[in-house]
């Protein structure tokens, strides 16, 4: 129980079945043409000589953050879970030509293990493993935008594929690494010889509206560390929002409690969101013009983001194979009612039916664009 709400960005689902990707990778490559083993010729020795390197790529939240000059952890210690001591991991609201500005944190290793309880245990163990020095584990900042985020690993995966002779690379991504790896995959295709695609939000929605407003714990007793007001600085967030074209209703609805109509908001609106009390606009106090530069900064690169990359690009053939992972299994929390009987600062989740999910994603956001072949 604890494994599952530790981590609400629906770990606990998509990190089992992880686990058992050795067969499920093996069989992506194979369908690109390489052959079996031949006789006499040991599994290990014919992965060695044909197999693609497999880079693997955490969601949201998913490894540690390290102060940049003493690489000491700023995020996540079992003392922050506790309550006992609270980081921070505000970022600056200024933004220049598109790009926030730099604080001094940066990624570490992923999250093997947290008070003894498995986050991405098995699967980097699975990857060690199974594929030795052809494995390779990306961790960026998931606080940052996207976009940002994105351009980072293309890089990455440059580099692990010209290591590897020129080889393309299979993907293992989970959550916003999927986001951040789609980029990658619409770009520079030719990179990418095929993807696994775990809990993915590739249909935007209000599933993260409730962080936002109320704040996190991740499922400890710190409820400051992920307060609203810190993760409005994150450029990350935006993009789970329903921020471009897309349809409105199906991304997720809030409704009035008085008779249940929509809401109309537009989620790419810094003005609406203030408008609408919203996360750190829910107080009476009129909020510093910075908090609407910055947000408008971050919906502008998020609703790009998503336009520009998270579409079908024809023709079908110049996508890779491409495997996805999706739960059905949980109930999902998808919108809120204004006014409702468990409002919090204006604001109800609690009393919204859920929909079948992974507890972050409702099972049919996790889809790729339509016309991509999976």
């Amino acid at each position: 129980h604890f494994f599952v709400t530790f981590f609400p960005m629906h770990f606990g689902s998509a990190c089992a079945v992880l686990c058992s990707l050795a067969g499920g990778a093996f069989f992506l490559y194979r369908r690109r043409g390489n052959r079996a083993p031949e006789d006499g010729q040991s599994s290990k020795q014919h992965k060695d000589k044909v197999a693609p390197p497999v880079i693997f790529i955490h969601g949201f939240k998913g490894c540690q953050l390290l102060d940049f000059h003493t690489s000491e952890t700023v995020y996540l210690t079992a003392a922050q879970l506790l309550g006992l001591s609270t980081p921070d991991l505000r970022l600056p609201l200024t933004w220049h030509n598109g790009v926030q500005e730099m604080d001094g944190i940066r990624p570490g290793a992923p999250l093997h293990t947290v008070m003894g309880t498995s986050v991405y245990g098995p699967v980097l163990d699975w990857g060690r493993r199974t594929y030795g020095r052809s494995f390779h584990v990306f961790t960026y900042d998931w606080r940052r935008d996207v976009t940002e985020c994105s351009r980072q690993f293309e890089r990455f995966v440059e580099d692990v594929s010209r290591c590897h002779g020129g080889c393309p690379v299979q993907i293992v991504a989970h959550s916003y690494g999927g986001l951040i790896t789609w980029g990658v995959i619409d770009r520079r295709p030719e990179l990418v010889s095929s993807a696994l695609l775990a809990g993915v939000p590739f249909t935007p929605g209000l599933s993260f509206l409730r962080d936002l407003h109320e704040g996190t714990s991740n499922g400890g007793l710190n409820y400051s560390h992920l307060s609203p007001e810190v993760l409005f600085t994150f450029g990350s967030v935006w993009c789970f929002f329903p921020v471009c074209s897309q349809g409105r209703v199906e991304c997720g609805v809030v409704s009035e409690s008085t008779d249940g109509s929509p809401v109309e908001i537009d989620w790419s609106s810094a003005a609406e969101w203030k408008r609408h009390k919203l996360s750190v606009f829910a107080g009476s106090k009129e909020p510093d013009p910075c908090l609407l530069h910055h947000l408008q900064s971050a919906l502008d690169c998020a609703r790009t983001y998503r336009e520009s990359y998270v579409v079908f690009r024809g023709p079908s053939s110049r996508y890779p194979p491409i495997a996805v992972l999706k739960s059905a299994c949980h109930a999902t929390t998808n919108g809120a009612i204004r006014g409702g009987p468990r409002a919090v600062r204006g604001f109800d989740f609690r009393s919204v039916p859920p929909t079948p999910g992974d507890e972050r994603i409702p099972v049919s956001f996790a889809d790729p664009p339509a016309g991509v072949p999976h």
